[in-house]
């Protein structure tokens, strides 16, 4: 809610770990784990073969969290839908097979077990490809070879193809790290490229560039820069039709065109292309047309997109005929959910899909047809198994979610009505609940509390009528982060405790953490610091003790922004240097834009302008590299807040300008009142009071529209608005501030902190 096969022989195994060049590479690990683009365990003797599925699961899950786990939560995770006494059976029987088939001649062993815990030995003779791919594109390279080395390690996505029957709470969280994964490929290829480019390979930036889009085609920017990397070669008519391939897919499944940057580029390389000669110039009259997709790529790369498009439609028709309702499927791009939903009518869900289309268009792909012809007669075959109605639904549902994470909420709206009217026709409350979900996160991330409120409220009640505890508990985090944005702290409290007790009945310590971490987040809004620096520190012993890197960082981060807002800034920088390292390190890319929020507002308190913008820079640029308009604008308001401090007015004004133009089009009300009272500042310290009243009574204007922000944003937005009406004598109809707002040193006010909390 609202804020995780095929076997080879083992001399055969092509992305097996690496090893030196010299005359004396060390011996091959006794245990090799490859689960990118599968799952195979391969020893000296030969493919590792379990007895189930589940015990090929539990392996998986250890050798990926490190340290011990409690015997019970691994039962729940595997065999939550068996009674406990035959769950523990199956429990040690896997054990038993993993202890056998994993018999290495040389200790030590590979699972240590005791009566209460299971985990996997690190000290063990083992290699991951999961490990080694995220070292490798985790590594601040100053050459290309480790991000080009994680990119060949990187065969397909997470356990591709590995499926596990009735093990809900295991597949969701396979399909977080699937998405994890994939995110850090990406991010990956995003470096190879930007590398390639400024050494001016561009042959070598367009192969990766096209690699890149063969997993995210839904990223303008990576449009972009092939076209330039294509114009720079001399190629202008493919990148004219890379152009026409973009705004087509722009077109057909937003109904939008692309950006002005991207028309811009695109104008730009018309007017180069006035030079060249009429033989060039007729190349380009057919994608003008038809839009094909662009020229034939190298060998190994030949049919790239058609073979991405293959593999995920295959992937998803398969799936439709095998899980429940429950079992969502995990996409990572719209392309396949957008084809699967225009071709079913909303009132006809029997209709069978119509592929003959799509064989009509196989021309416009540059891969073998006769290929083509036969994954198409597969697809033919398997598309019956869509008639299910909840499932083509659950699709809907995936469709939302994913157009929320590219900042696409009129979209996501409008397919979430669509949704709850479809599911209102069936007999099924926890899918309806799901929407209801779905929605109050639409609904939060556009700063409409009190509609997604409502939302979630919904999900809870039908999740309590189909006593569906893991929807009841994600609710209620769900409802205490509502809450506390409208400021109703003991309503969030009573949500986030009544989570905790639940999520300690199911012996879940994950959750436990979790819920701490947003009590410890509700207590900083109380300025009770003590009990929230008491809280963070329970979650960070219990994410340390289950190896959570990705959790110890988040508390690690809210401890920081906990001594800030106390004023011991040392200990504050402390804490948010080690978060910003352990994102580093585990390369979540995501977390280390927040952290270095964090650590810009500490700069700031500690006088240190340069660090603070330094950060900021770094932050920015993060930011836009990942397409993250969301946090770009964030950062250019954090540069605007920098200029105030160091009396740029000038600079200060162009920088909330940005974060104004980025907030407008996200349509986020309650930062954008902030942008504009930050922007009505730098007006009246430039002498421009019409300017600063109009952006003043705005931001004020757009506070009465949310209802309410939360406490430190609403009341520092006011205290703003408050200074610029008195300088300006306009005081009518505003409140003065609360007498305890004043600056932080270093020209920081006690804005709304960015205290992580976990959302989902």
């Amino acid at each position: 809610m609202i804020m995780e096969n095929t076997v080879f022989d083992f001399e055969g195994l092509a992305s097996s770990p690496p090893t030196p060049t010299d005359s004396h590479p060390p011996p091959r690990p006794w245990l090799c784990l490859r689960l990118l683009g599968g799952c195979e365990f391969l020893t000296p003797e030969g493919p590792v073969r379990l007895e189930t599925a589940k015990t090929a699961a539990l392996l998986v899950y250890l050798v990926m969290r490190p340290g011990p786990h409690r015997r019970h939560t691994l039962m729940g995770l595997l065999w939550g839908d068996l009674p406990e006494s035959k769950a523990r059976r199956n429990l040690r029987r896997a054990l038993w097979d993993l202890r056998r088939k994993l018999s290495c001649p040389q200790p030590p062993p590979f699972i240590l077990a005791t009566r209460q815990t299971v985990e996997f030995n690190r000290a063990s003779d083992y290699w991951l490809d999961v490990e080694e791919f995220e070292r490798l594109a985790g590594r601040e390279q100053k050459e290309s070879e480790a991000l080009e080395q994680a990119v060949e390690l990187y065969r397909g996505g997470f356990l591709e193809g590995f499926y596990v029957s009735d093990a809900p709470a295991f597949e969701e969280w396979m399909l977080m790290e699937k998405e994890r994964l994939q995110t850090l490929m990406l991010l990956t290829l995003q470096r190879l490229v930007a590398w390639y480019t400024i050494k001016g390979e561009y042959e070598a930036g367009i192969l990766h560039a096209r690699r890149l889009l063969a997993l995210d085609p839904w990223r303008e920017e990576t449009h972009r820069e092939l076209m330039r990397l294509l114009a720079a070669t001399g190629q202008r008519s493919a990148a004219l039709a890379q152009y026409y391939q973009c705004r087509h897919m722009l077109h057909t499944a937003f109904g939008s065109p692309p950006d002005q940057q991207t028309e811009l580029l695109y104008h730009r390389i018309i007017q180069e292309c006035r030079g060249v000669m009429p033989t060039e110039l007729l190349a380009l009259s057919y994608p003008a047309e038809h839009t094909p997709q662009p020229p034939t790529p190298p060998p190994e790369w030949q049919g790239a997109s058609l073979f991405a498009l293959r593999s995920q439609l295959l992937t998803w028709l398969t799936t439709a005929a095998e899980w429940s309702w429950r079992e969502y499927a995990h996409d990572d791009t719209l392309s396949f959910l957008s084809a699967a939903l225009n071709l079913v009518q909303p009132d006809d869900f029997e209709r069978r899909w119509t592929l003959l289309s799509t064989r009509e268009r196989v021309h416009h792909f540059t891969a073998d047809r006769a290929a083509q012809a036969r994954d198409l007669d597969a697809l033919e075959a398997l598309a019956p198994h869509l008639k299910d109605a909840s499932y083509l639904i659950s699709l809907r549902v995936r469709q939302i979610q994913y157009a929320c994470r590219i900042g696409e909420y009129t979209q996501a709206l409008a397919w979430g009505k669509q949704a709850l009217e479809q599911a209102g026709q069936l007999n099924a409350p926890n899918l309806l609940a799901h929407i209801h979900e779905v929605m109050g996160e639409t609904y939060w991330n556009l700063g409409d509390y009190a509609t997604a409120r409502d939302h979630v409220e919904q999900a809870l009640h039908h999740y309590l009528a189909e006593g569906n505890r893991e929807g009841e508990v994600r609710a209620r985090n769900g409802l205490g982060n509502i809450w506390r944005r409208l400021g109703q702290t003991e309503k969030a409290r009573e949500e986030w405790e009544r989570a905790m007790q639940l999520y300690r009945d199911q012996d879940n310590e994950w959750g436990v953490g979790m819920m701490l971490n947003n009590l410890g987040a509700l207590a900083i809004d109380s300025e009770d610091y003590d009990t929230a620096l008491d809280h963070h520190h329970q979650a960070l012993a219990i994410r340390r003790r289950l190896g959570d890197r990705r959790g110890e960082s988040s508390s690690l981060n809210n401890l920081a922004m906990t001594y800030y807002l106390m004023g011991d800034y040392e200990a504050a920088h402390k804490h948010v240097t080690a978060a910003i390292a352990l994102a580093r390190e585990i390369g979540e890319r995501s977390w280390l834009v927040s952290f270095l929020e964090t650590a810009t507002r500490i700069e700031l308190a500690r006088r240190n302008y340069e660090g603070a913008s330094r950060l900021c820079d770094e932050g920015l640029a993060l930011s836009e590299e990942a397409g993250d308009r969301h946090n770009a604008a964030f950062y250019h308001h954090s540069a605007g807040e920098i200029a105030l401090a160091l009396g740029e007015a000038a600079k200060a004004a162009t920088s909330f300008d940005r974060a104004c133009l980025l907030r407008r089009q996200l349509n986020e009300r309650v930062n954008l009142s902030a942008s504009l009272a930050g922007r009505a500042m730098a007006h009246l310290a430039l002498n421009d009071t019409a300017a600063a009243l109009t952006d003043a009574r705005e931001a004020v204007a757009l506070l009465e529209q949310t209802g309410h922000a939360g406490e430190y944003a609403e009341q520092e937005v006011r205290r703003r608005v408050y200074l610029v009406e008195r300088v300006c004598g306009d005081r009518e109809g505003y409140l003065p501030p609360d007498d305890g707002l004043s600056p932080r040193p270093g020209g920081v006010v006690k804005a709304s902190p960015q205290i992580q909390v976990s959302l989902s």
